[in-house]
């Protein structure tokens, strides 16, 4: 999933995971019939700008299901990222949406998270592992590959990348999940039956 070379030798995945993945300060989620948060996010750079095209492919949602909180997460950029800016700014529109940037710790962002909005690098897996359904959006190759690869599993949904011509059908398939407990539901039981991503350790198999 972190796509090493094939001649990387176990001890240097291991020791880089442990600087990308902070499972000692996930915790499994609660799983609510009814969604409260739902976190977007597009690993620490976003260099395709998705964070912007999520936002208005949904703000129609935000505004109009206030009781969840939309709650952003940039990674770690400085406030003088225009994105950031942008959505900074949106927040006089929306009492429900939250912005957040550099902060050091992902835990703090997937805390009490029902739902995601994610690429497919380390931040999926964090998803995984804290036991939250996911919408895979990316624009690169090999993500695409492994959020194909989590959809089939049943971990999620695959969305894929973002075009003008179906920008308004991830709305529709956030909405499904989010007012289809049964969907969820059918998630949590793959994730449960899939024991690798019960443990730390059974993950870091799958990886390695």
């Amino acid at each position: 999933f972190l796509y090493f070379p094939k001649n990387c030798s176990k001890n240097k995945i291991l020791n880089d995971l442990k600087l990308h993945i902070p499972f000692e300060k996930i915790t499994k989620n609660k799983k609510n019939i009814q969604i409260k948060k739902i976190v977007i996010m597009q690993g620490g750079s976003d260099p395709n700008r998705n964070l912007i095209r999520i936002f208005h492919c949904i703000k129609h949602m935000i505004l109009n299901e206030k009781k969840i909180i939309f709650h952003f997460h940039f990674g770690l950029r400085n406030k003088k990222n225009r994105d950031i800016k942008y959505l900074i700014n949106q927040k006089q529109y929306f009492n429900n949406l939250i912005i957040s940037y550099d902060l050091g710790s992902i835990s703090k962002v997937i805390k009490n998270c029902d739902l995601a909005i994610t690429a497919c690098g380390v931040s999926a897996l964090d998803f995984i592992y804290a036991n939250v359904p996911s919408i895979y959006v990316s624009n690169e190759y090999k993500e695409l590959n492994t959020g194909k690869l989590f959809h089939k599993l049943n971990f999620g949904k695959y969305f894929g990348k973002i075009t003008r011509n179906n920008q308004n059908k991830l709305q529709y398939c956030l909405n499904d999940i989010i007012k289809n407990y049964k969907i969820r539901q059918s998630i949590f039981k793959s994730m449960k039956k899939n024991n690798l991503f019960n443990s730390k350790r059974n993950l870091l198999n799958l990886i390695i």
